[in-house]
């Protein structure tokens, strides 16, 4: 589904080496957990997958296909949840998601009426619809960055530490979703801290340290647990 070759990006500003020869492989169906420190450079190679950020070398791949070739088709079929809210302010949760949801060519008022509506009522978010972006919390934002991801239902959900300042609740909720999703034959991309999680629900992982690579494992062949893992590579 995503294949990653080669990614390398280095500030301009700085003239800091961001992210040094990445590459990594998301099979169809598959749950990639993407793990790495602060400032190892996951949002960073993130942003370069999506394409928000242009890197200084390498190649993105969706479906066989480099992404440059037809990045407004790749975006169509991505649903991308980032770190930090880019939700309107000053509109409600609801006409953003109407928004959202028009630009991935959702343009049948009731059906677009109706996938927000099934969408919400999984994360309990139909009470904050009608109400302002900017009265949310951080984890009411987050849940709503969630659903606008997965409105257009994408075939490859990427998210930048999506269970961030969610509840224990949302948490299950989250992963419940991201496990249908993949049983589906749809695959997920996802930064995380959070080791337990990733070892739990992914199948494989793909550490970065430093905007290096330090390798790709399958969770259920590794002889040791995931923090054990991690902990290696990070001392």
């Amino acid at each position: 589904m995503l294949e990653i070759k080669g990614l390398t990006l280095t500030y301009k500003n700085t003239g800091k080496r961001a992210l040094n020869n990445v590459s990594l492989t998301v099979e169809d169906g598959e749950i990639y957990g993407f793990l790495g420190a602060n400032g190892a450079g996951k949002s960073t190679a993130i942003k370069c997958i999506v394409g928000i950020l242009q890197q200084d070398s390498g190649e993105v791949f969706f479906d066989g296909k480099n992404i440059r070739s037809d990045l407004r088709a790749f975006k169509a079929n991505i649903g991308y949840v980032p770190d930090l809210s880019n939700a309107y302010e000053r509109i409600s949760g609801e006409h953003y998601l109407n928004r959202v949801a028009s630009v991935y060519g959702l343009t049948d008022a009731a059906a677009r009426e109706k996938r927000i509506r099934e969408v919400s009522e999984k994360f309990a978010f139909e009470k904050y619809l009608s109400q302002s972006v900017k009265t949310y919390s951080h984890g009411t934002k987050q849940k709503l960055n969630f659903i606008a991801g997965i409105l257009h239902r994408p075939r490859l959900l990427i998210l930048d530490e999506p269970m961030t300042g969610l509840d224990p609740e949302s948490t299950l909720t989250l992963i419940e979703i991201i496990q249908e999703y993949a049983k589906e034959g749809n695959s997920v991309f996802f930064s995380s801290h959070l080791l337990n999680v990733v070892e739990n629900v992914c199948d494989t992982v793909g550490i970065l340290k430093t905007g290096e690579m330090k390798g790709e494992y399958k969770v259920k062949s590794l002889p040791g647990s995931i923090k054990a893992l991690y902990k290696e590579f990070n001392q």
